[in-house]
């Protein structure tokens, strides 16, 4: 018995010592469950542990919680204690936050936001799960909701730091709007003007109780481009519809709607129409008017063109030009023949005025008229008076027509059948037949009637070609006596002018007679005058005939002084003394000495007058037989 409760009181004592795997020292009850990988010692007595520095120890006893903060090394807890729970500091990083609860006063409870190392402050405090904090770009938004229930918008860019009790919506982009763009916003906070519109360039953030209206899934609607062939028809708020015509990008305002979209009409010279207005009147517009409004419009509001179909096409413009419209209908003539006839009714609009105050189907009134008055006229006729007389037929249509639909302002020009066929078969062969002979013969008659037409142009052709030789042998004959004229002429005026020519040769010269003897009388006065003043300005002591001799002199030096020019050497030979070679150059040396001294060149030749002269050019010896002899001496 003792040792039974010995052990019962050492069980009830113990504590269990765990020791983890990283060396710290957590000790527990010995009611606790521990993991497999602890190592459990017990001591006796108080339980004791020990915590690093990034830790923290919440310990639960029976009546409170305390919590215990590392680094420690070895502490001891009540042995009353039932639960430990170890706590890590938390590392929150950039952008991440945790909330932490207060179980004692739940008015603390609070986000934390990193980047920091959270560590719980007592015991009462619990910590959430990590998560990323949500992050603006300069383009997002969101929807914060606090704890009283009331929104607001918070823009980027930033980093959202919410408070306990506050929650947000998912991260949204704003609407940003180009230029021509507008959106339209709806406010169901607002209840007197829950719709706005707004135009761009601009960036929108939508309020908490606003949404984007889209329009055929786009939210972006695009401005209407008014131009000068564009424009519109616009339904106000108020219920009026109005054109806006005004060059420009247009914003329906809030409550209007585009009713339509006109194009501007432009007419040409030829062309009207006719606008019927709400009060069902006929307005004219022409292409030829020149006030404004009239060649180029936009249709107003609740007004239409008056149209009418013609053929595929509707007609809301007309013209004053010709026109045509074909028809095809069946008859039947007066010897019982059913023929399928194509009729081209040409028909002209040539009063709009006229038109415009009773304006009616013209295309069907004139249709049915003219079918109508072919159908009585070829009905009284065989089919053979309907081949002969159609034309006939179809003049008295177009007569009778003139009447009937002059007071519309319309006139048919002419009726015009374009192809025929028989309903019954039998009769087309032997029209067919019929045809064919009137054709051939009609052709062999034309070629007949082509051949004399042809010998005929031959003819012509001929007379006029030879008229045109005859015109042109006349022309040439005209053309060869206007040239000898011509010639004639000018022969004639060339025998004047040597005329003229010779007078002219004639006195020209007895004038050159005149200037000759002139001249002469010039010179001779010339040379007196000079032999005068020469004898003058000798000293005044010799006589007239020493005087005369001086001059006869100089006259005689000249002459020398010619013949020495002509002569290049002379050769003289001197009884006694050695052959000797003179050169004379008159025009180099001896003339510039004789110039300065006239009166030594006879000294030195041995000159006594023109006998001496002679014989000193028939004195002339070749220098090279001098030259031999000189070589032998």
């Amino acid at each position: 018995m003792y040792v039974s409760s010995v052990l019962l009181s050492l069980v009830c004592c113990v504590s269990s010592v765990v020791l983890f795997p990283d060396s710290s020292v957590v000790l527990f009850h010995p009611s606790f469950l521990l993991h497999p990988r602890h190592r459990l010692f017990i001591i006796m007595g108080n339980t004791c542990g020990s915590l690093n520095k990034l830790e923290s120890a919440v310990v639960t006893t029976w009546t409170d919680r305390e919590i215990r903060h590392g680094p420690a090394t070895c502490f001891c807890y009540n042995p009353c204690t039932n639960d430990v729970r170890i706590e890590k500091m938390l590392e929150l990083k950039i952008h991440e936050c945790v909330i932490v609860e207060d179980e004692r006063d739940p008015s603390k409870t609070q986000y934390m936001y990193g980047p920091c190392i959270f560590r719980l402050e007592h015991a009462y405090q619990k910590v959430g799960p990590v998560r990323k904090s949500p992050v603006l770009d300069q383009n997002d938004y969101i929807i914060v909701t606090d704890k009283n229930g009331e929104k607001r918008i918070e823009r980027g860019p930033k980093v959202m730091q919410l408070v306990y009790g506050e929650s947000y919506s998912e991260v949204k982009e704003a609407v940003i709007v180009n230029v021509n763009e507008y959106i339209v916003l709806l406010d169901k906070a607002n209840h007197d003007e829950p719709l706005r519109h707004i135009r761009g360039p601009c960036k929108v953030y939508p309020n908490p109780y606003e949404e984007v209206l889209p329009e055929r899934g786009n939210i972006i609607r695009k401005c209407i481009e008014i131009n000068d062939s564009h424009a519109i028809w616009l339904k106000k708020a108020d219920g009026r519809v109005v054109l806006i015509e005004e060059p420009q990008m247009f914003m329906p305002g809030v409550g209007e709607t585009i009713e339509k979209h006109v194009n501007k009409t432009l007419l040409k010279e030829s062309e009207f129409c006719i606008i019927i207005s709400p009060e069902g009147e006929n307005l004219l517009k022409r292409g030829c008017a020149r006030e404004a409004g009239q060649r180029a419009f936009f249709l107003p509001p609740f007004h239409q063109f008056l149209i009418f179909r013609m053929g595929p096409r509707n007609l809301e413009v007309f013209h004053t030009l010709p026109d045509f419209i074909p028809i095809n209908f069946n008859i039947r003539t007066s010897d019982n023949v059913q023929v399928k006839v194509d009729i081209r009714i040409s028909f002209q609009i040539f009063d709009p005025a006229q038109y415009a105050l009773k304006p009616v189907d013209f295309v069907t009134q004139i249709s049915h008229w003219v079918q109508n008055e072919l159908l009585d006229a070829f009905a009284q006729q065989t089919f053979r008076d309907f081949l002969k007389h159609y034309a006939a037929s179809a003049r008295s249509v177009t007569q009778a027509s003139q009447e009937i639909f002059r007071e519309f302002g319309v006139k048919i020009l002419d009726v015009q059948l374009l192809a025929f066929q028989c309903l019954d078969h039998d009769t087309q062969e032997l029209l067919d037949k019929d045809i064919i002979t009137r054709v051939t013969k009609q052709n062999e008659l034309l070629a007949k009637e082509a051949d004399v037409e042809i010998m005929r142009r031959e003819k012509e052709i001929q007379m006029q070609r030879m008229d045109i030789q005859y015109e042109q042998a006349i022309k040439r004959n005209q053309m060869e006596l206007k040239e000898k004229e011509l010639d004639v002429s000018l022969r004639m005026k060339e025998v004047d002018l040597q005329i003229q020519e010779e007078h002219k040769r004639t006195e020209l010269m007895k004038i050159k007679k005149g200037n000759v003897v002139e001249e002469g009388r010039f010179e001779g006065e010339a040379q007196g005058r000079s032999v005068e003043a020469f004898l003058e300005s000798l000293p005044k002591d010799l006589t007239i005939d020493q005087r005369v001799a001086i001059w006869q002199q100089l006259r005689d030096l000249e002459k020398a002084a010619m013949v020495y020019s002509k002569v290049s050497a002379i050769e003289m030979h001197m009884p006694g003394t050695e052959l000797k070679k003179f050169d004379i150059n008159v025009d180099a040396g001896a003339k510039k000495h004789l110039d300065g001294n006239p009166m030594l060149l006879p000294a030195i030749l041995g000159y006594t007058g023109d006998q001496d002269l002679a014989q000193n050019n028939r004195a002339r010896v070749a220098p090279a037989d001098g030259e031999e002899r000189h070589k032998r001496r």
